[in-house]
C-alpha cells in the first residue's frame, strides 16, 4: 500500500501494473514497488482579469501562483467559491485538484478641493470610477466662480482640484472724487465782494461812494462862494 500522498509508480522489474501474475517461474523472485508523491493541477479564474497559469503541486504542497492585475482593484486574496465568502488560507495545503477564484478590493482615492489662496475648502474619499461631490462655491471680491481647475466625475486617482475665478469687468482700483470744501469767508473789504455775496451788495457800495463824493463838491463849492464875498 502507497503511503498517503504517494501513487504506484511501477515495479522494480518494470512492470508498469500494480496488480501483476508470475508464472513460469524457473526460479526465485524478488521485485519490489515504486511509488512517487501525488500530484494534481491548482487551476485560478481571475474572474475576467489577467490571465494566472495553472500549477501542478505534490500532495499536501502550498500554492504560489502569480498575483493577478486589475485596474482599480488591489486584489486580496484566493478563495474557494467565485461569490469569494471562503478565502484560503496563505499557509494552505491541497491534496486534491480544485479551482480558486481571485478576490478584489476596489481601491479608494482623495479629492481635495481647494481655494485660489490654497486654503482646503474640502476633502472627498471616493471609490475607483466613481464621483466627488464639490463644496459650496467659493467667493472671492472682484471676481466672479468659473469651475474647477481638475475634473472629479471618475476619479482614477488623487485628485487636487482648485477654484477658478473671473475677474469682474469694469473700472478697477478708483475711488470717489473728494467733495470741494466750502469756503471760509473773508472780511468785507470796500469795493471787493466777498464770496457769497450778491450784486445788491456792490449796488449799495456804489451808491455810497456817490454820496460820499457828492458832499464833498457840495461843502467845496460853498467854500468858494465864501471867499468870493469876502474878496
Amino acid at each position: 500500500m502507497p503511503d498517503i500522498g504517494s501513487e504506484f509508480a511501477g515495479w522494480s522489474d518494470g512492470v508498469s501494473t500494480a496488480s501483476r501474475t508470475d508464472t513460469d517461474c524457473v526460479d526465485n523472485l524478488s521485485v519490489s514497488a515504486a511509488f512517487r508523491p501525488l500530484t494534481f493541477a491548482i487551476t485560478f479564474d481571475s474572474l475576467g482579469e489577467s490571465a494566472v497559469p495553472s500549477q501542478t503541486i505534490q500532495y499536501s504542497q502550498p500554492i504560489a501562483p502569480t498575483v493577478p492585475t486589475r485596474e482599480g482593484y488591489t486584489f486580496s486574496g484566493w478563495n474557494y467559491d467565485a461569490a469569494c465568502t471562503s478565502k484560503v488560507a496563505d499557509a494552505a495545503a491541497f491534496t486534491a485538484a480544485v479551482t480558486l477564484y481571485a478576490g478584489w478590493t476596489i481601491n479608494t482615492y482623495t479629492v481635495t478641493f481647494q481655494n485660489w489662496d490654497s486654503s482646503v475648502l474640502g476633502v472627498s474619499t471616493v471609490n475607483y470610477g466613481s464621483g466627488a461631490t464639490a463644496p459650496a462655491a467659493p467667493t472671492r471680491e472682484g471676481y466672479t466662480f468659473s469651475g474647477w481647475s481638475q475634473p472629479f466625475a471618475s476619479v482614477t486617482g488623487n485628485v487636487v482640484s482648485v477654484a477658478t475665478f473671473t475677474q469682474n469687468t469694469g473700472v478697477l482700483g478708483t475711488t470717489a472724487a473728494t467733495p470741494t470744501s466750502t469756503p471760509t469767508p473773508v472780511a468785507a473789504v470796500a469795493g471787493v465782494t466777498k464770496t457769497g455775496e450778491t450784486d445788491g451788495n456792490i449796488f449799495f457800495i456804489y451808491a455810497f461812494i456817490f454820496l460820499a463824493c457828492s458832499g464833498l463838491s457840495f461843502i467845496t463849492v460853498i467854500r468858494r462862494q465864501r471867499n468870493l464875498k469876502h474878496g
